[in-house]
């Protein structure tokens, strides 16, 4: 019916930069899902933000507001003041990657952090000998997720090998290649384990080195891929950014259009890729 009578439904959109692959491939499959369900005549409204930048996010509600949308997907770190212009919104919205405590959220579609960190710290007990010396290089211990992910990272790993420095890229592949050169220059480091983005930038780092790191990463990605394939990386932990863009707006229909019941959160089950895997799979879902 609404496709015959031409009435679009606003669902605004709200993600990272595009040059994060996560958000890349969420969009993906938040277009994948609506072309699906084209007989809703959705009109998608898409807002790119820096998620680390609070002004940038408040300023990009603000500006939402005179969207009028039906209902929002929304991933951003979830900060009081952020959450409270979200309640005063009152939009229905599914919190994708990154949860928010709000009255208004349909539901939460993510990562199963503590799970994915544990496959890490089970990862590197594999692959290393006691007394081993690691880095992490993360996006932001303020995204909750990666901080989950470390902190079960932490409590796997074998007591005997030791994290011997950290940084944080915050997403960005030029902060992640400077910080990854410094991580490799400053420390005899037998791994490097990615817990959030920059994976471009460190594998480039990785490279020039010419040492011999093993390197662990989560989300899929091209670079993940390509990495896999020539050895520079050993293990991707893949959390199916593609699928969870999918699920993300499926729910949000399922809620808003064709009033079924959702649960309350939507976690996807983690894979580990190495380089066989390639062979038959993409890591693009």
């Amino acid at each position: 019916i609404l496709a015959l009578t031409g009435k679009k439904r606003k669902i605004v959109v709200l993600l990272g930069k595009e040059s994060n692959p996560y958000f890349n491939l969420a969009k993906r499959g938040i277009l994948s899902s609506s072309k699906k369900n084209s007989i809703y005549n959705l009109e998608l409204i898409f807002k790119e933000v820096d998620i680390y930048n609070q002004n940038q996010v408040l300023q990009t509600l603000s500006d939402i507001k005179n969207e009028n949308p039906e209902g929002m997907i929304i991933s951003c770190l979830a900060d009081e003041s952020i959450e409270k212009v979200l309640e005063e919104m009152h939009i229905p919205l599914v919190a994708l990657s990154l949860d928010l405590n709000i009255s208004s959220k349909v539901s939460f579609v993510g990562c199963d952090y503590d799970n994915s960190g544990a496959l890490l710290g089970n990862l590197i007990n594999l692959m290393l000998p006691s007394y081993s010396r690691i880095g992490i290089i993360a996006g932001s211990l303020k995204h909750k997720g990666q901080a989950q992910r470390l902190n079960s990272l932490k409590r796997v790993l074998n007591k005997n090998i030791k994290i011997y420095d950290m940084a944080e890229n915050f997403d960005n592949d030029d902060e992640s290649y400077k910080l990854t050169r410094e991580l490799i220059n400053t420390n005899n480091l037998d791994l490097l384990c990615f817990v959030g983005a920059g994976i471009n930038g460190g594998l480039k780092a990785v490279n020039e080195s010419q040492k011999k790191i093993k390197v662990i990463t989560v989300d899929q990605s091209l670079d993940s891929e390509r990495g896999l394939k020539y050895g520079l990386i050993q293990a991707v932990i893949a959390q199916h950014p593609y699928s969870q863009g999918v699920k993300a707006l499926d729910v949000l229909i399922d809620y808003l259009y064709k009033h079924i019941d959702v649960k309350v959160e939507y976690l996807m089950e983690n894979s580990i890729y190495l380089k066989e895997s390639i062979i038959s799979h993409t890591l693009d879902k």
